[in-house]
């Protein structure tokens, strides 16, 4: 049976881009389901590590699954955009 969950996921791309994403990714750390951790770091990357532990029954792997794959659409996103802007210029 699956206790705990720990996601890791780093960017590496310059300065600007970086605080840009963390910025537009910045209200999921905030709105992740009770259980769910997102801790954010940003030095010469950025380093999302999502962290949950299902414990009996309050938090289910379904949640997780899902709160993963908005956060990564959420990402996905924010790059799409920064890429129109970039490219716009």
């Amino acid at each position: 049976m699956i206790e705990t969950v720990k996601v890791r996921i780093e960017v590496k791309e310059g300065k600007k881009i970086l605080r840009a994403l963390s910025d537009a990714t910045s209200v999921d750390n905030r709105i992740a389901p009770e259980g769910i951790h997102i801790r954010e770091t940003v030095n010469e990357t950025l380093l999302f590590e999502l962290f949950a532990k299902l414990e009996s029954g309050k938090l289910s792997i379904l949640t997780v699954k899902h709160t993963i794959t908005d956060f990564l659409g959420h990402l996905r996103t924010a790059f799409e955009i920064l890429q129109s802007i970039s490219d716009m210029k």
